[in-house]
């Protein structure tokens, strides 16, 4: 269900202006730093692989070059430039305190591009990071300080941040950067998410996506205990169909506001908590990110509506301000800078789910039965699931076994074959479960416990796989797992016959934390090995190779709980097209020297390990990481006659490729 127009408010919105503090308007707007359409790519508050979108990309219709003009007086605060990340970036600083940060140039203008030559040449390498002294370079509104281009990460366009005095990353499009936009957002599913062993939605633990329908779910789940609600949506601009993220979402509850999230700030320190404000969940043909309108312990991100003390969960209950028993209305509205909003309804029904009824079980009806078992991770309990390879009424009990007790526990049917059951974990030591009354397979759990208050090493295997939590790391307690599997053959690279899958999935924490794998006796050539981390079905992508070779351990630093393993990567990069071709006669005097560069495998990492020469000098190159290449220009015009191209490159495995091409100038 869509709402159209402006500055139109819900219900859930007016009541939380009479009870929220009013937040500050928008800036004056700004010119536009492109003379091209006000088009927009991304918008701030997007998802990113480990953090937030922290400005606007503007979209320069696939092609580089286009001057950028300082949208208001002020001065050059600092330049940078670098193969990764933001590519070339220049710093302005306003007169009223703001920054704005523009990213991926092709080019600095005057005085900056001499400025960022002289240091590239002092230093001898292409990353350079300067600050200026206030006023040093006066910029003048309307200037053309630099050109738009796709240096660093991603195709051509301009990212463009707004910065706060304190360096906080504010909303651009509340900041002044104004676009044509009168298309609201469109909801495309919505999510429960049960917390906590004692919780339910549809009878199970894990997060429940829901389709809808013109605005409208298309189930109405039971649930039961804590759960958060969570949203899968995008927004839209006039210019362009690219899907944007929205300004606000909110929740109400039976006609009550309950919690709504509003992305006008964000700190850097803070970017990698995106991994508790979103989600990303499975659903019947896919994928995809959803918002979380609940706060997760350890969640510092400060652009929540909450009333004080709460979190945002629902609590099912007889308690006053829980959910009765029966039906209930949520109503989530999602509203863009300009005002434009949609909304999207879902019923629920508070019910406490069917008990497991314990039955005796029948040895004739198990005893030819064979039986799998298998679990699902969760922060501080375990769901074990028992699967028989025919249909059956019922499963013999699960015995748990430990140091400390001898229990059984009543398996709830949940579908012919399968079985499943609950229980909570404790710093009791290693669970030991099976099957009772007959032969079966025997499932291990861990009951290591991480705090947030100490450092603590969890291993499996004997010491085969392990993680180190530091001290501070963990949001809140839990229980990691950990089980092993045979890694997969993956372009460029050879499995070392260990992977690990790391759980609960997903897992993020704080602070770095280490995982380490043990490599066995058949590896001959540990120098090659890596550590690496499964990015998507069949990609795998360098984390660290940290050597103990006397231990025979890679680990690596991680933000997550993931599947690592560890492969070799013993083939060199490629270098091919050299420019000038070896054998070529060119009449440029400073021609473009280029190299192509490609390795499949561990890929290049470092600058240092780039190398090109001309006539045995060191030139400062740049690398393109994603168009594969390398190139400088000499310095000077080049004297007729022979010349010498030489480029060298090694990966991060250490494995080098060299090439040379003799070439001549008229």
């Amino acid at each position: 269900m869509r709402v159209p127009g402006r500055g139109f408010l819900s219900r859930w919105a007016r009541l939380l202006v009479c009870l929220l503090p009013a937040k500050a308007g928008a800036q004056a707007e700004l010119p536009w730093p492109l003379e091209l359409d006000r088009a927009l790519s991304s918008t701030f508050g997007e998802t990113r692989p480990a953090a937030f979108h922290a400005g606007i990309d503007l979209k320069t219709q696939g092609k580089t070059g286009f001057p950028v003009r300082a949208p208001a007086p002020g001065y050059v605060l600092r330049a940078r430039t670098s193969p990764w990340g933001f590519g070339r970036s220049l710093y302005q600083k306003l007169p009223d305190g703001r920054i704005l940060v523009y990213a991926h140039l092709q080019g600095f203008a005057a005085p900056i591009a001499q400025r960022i030559s002289q240091a590239q040449r002092a230093r001898q390498t292409y990353t350079v990071d300067l600050e200026f002294p206030p006023g040093e370079i006066p910029l003048a509104q309307g200037q053309v300080i630099a050109w738009t281009g796709d240096s660093g990460i991603g195709p051509p366009h301009l990212h463009l941040e707004v910065r706060d005095a304190d360096n906080v990353p504010l909303n651009p499009l509340r900041e002044g950067f104004r676009v044509a936009d009168t298309r609201p957002p469109v909801f495309e599913r919505l999510a429960l998410t049960p917390v906590g062993i004692e919780s339910r939605v549809d009878g199970g633990h894990l997060p429940l996506c829901i389709a809808l329908k013109d605005g409208e779910a298309t189930a109405v789940p039971l649930v039961s205990g804590r759960f958060g609600v969570s949203a899968q949506l995008y927004d839209l601009a006039d210019a362009a169909a690219n899907q944007l993220a929205p300004y606000r979402v909110g929740l109400e509850v039976d006609g009550r506001p309950l919690v709504a999230a509003t992305y006008g700030r964000v700190a850097y320190t803070e970017g990698h908590q995106v991994f508790l404000d979103r989600a990303r969940l499975e659903f019947p043909g896919g994928s995809g990110v959803f918002f979380n309108l609940f706060r997760l312990e350890g969640n510092r991100l400060e652009f929540y509506d909450l009333p004080p003390g709460t979190d945002g969960l629902l609590r099912c209950g007889p308690a006053q301000g829980q959910l009765g028993p029966g039906l209930h209305t949520l109503v989530l509205t999602a509203e863009d800078v300009a005002g434009n909003q949609a909304q999207a309804r879902l019923q629920v029904k508070v019910a406490e789910p069917p008990p497991v009824h314990c039955r005796s079980w029948y040895e004739g009806e198990t005893s030819e039965a064979a039986f799998t078992l298998d679990y699902l991770a969760f922060p501080d309990f375990a769901e074990v699931r028992a699967r028989a390879d025919r249909p059956l009424s019922l499963a013999p009990p699960l015995v748990l076994a430990d140091a400390q007790r001898l229990d059984t526990l009543d398996l709830e049917q949940i579908g012919p074959r399968e079985f499943r059951a609950s229980l909570p974990l404790t710093a009791a030591g290693p669970l030991t479960l099976r099957l009772a009354g007959r032969s079966s397979p025997v499932l291990a759990l861990s009951q290591a416990p991480v705090t947030p208050a100490e450092e603590t090493l969890v291993e499996w295997g004997g010491g085969e796989a392990w993680l180190r939590v530091p001290a501070g790391a963990a949001y809140a307690p839990l229980f990691p797992q950990a089980r092993r599997f045979d890694p997969p053959a993956a372009e460029g690279l050879i499995p070392a016959g260990i992977g690990y899958e790391f759980l609960p999935a997903g897992q993020s924490f704080d602070h770095l934390v280490e995982i380490g794998l043990r490599y066995g006796p058949e590896v001959k050539d540990s120098g090659k090995l890596g550590l690496y981390q499964e990015q998507s079905k069949g990609k795998w992508a360098f984390v660290d190779r940290q050597l103990d070779t006397e231990n025979r351990l890679v680990s690596g630093k991680v933000r997550r709980l993931l599947r690592f393993a560890l492969f070799s990567d013993s083939r060199s990069p490629v270098l091919s097209a050299l420019q000038p071709a070896a054998g070529s006669t060119i009449a440029e005097r400073q021609p473009l020297l280029r190299a192509g560069v490609d390795d499949i495998g561990s890929g290049i990492g470092r600058e240092e390990d780039l190398d090109l020469r001309l006539d045995g000098q060191r030139l400062i190159a740049e690398y393109d990481p994603e168009a594969g290449t390398l190139s400088a220009r000499p310095e000077a015009p080049l004297k007729p006659g022979g010349h010498l191209l030489e480029v060298e490159v090694r990966d991060q495995s250490g494995n080098q490729a060299r090439a040379r091409a003799e070439f001549s100038v008229r």
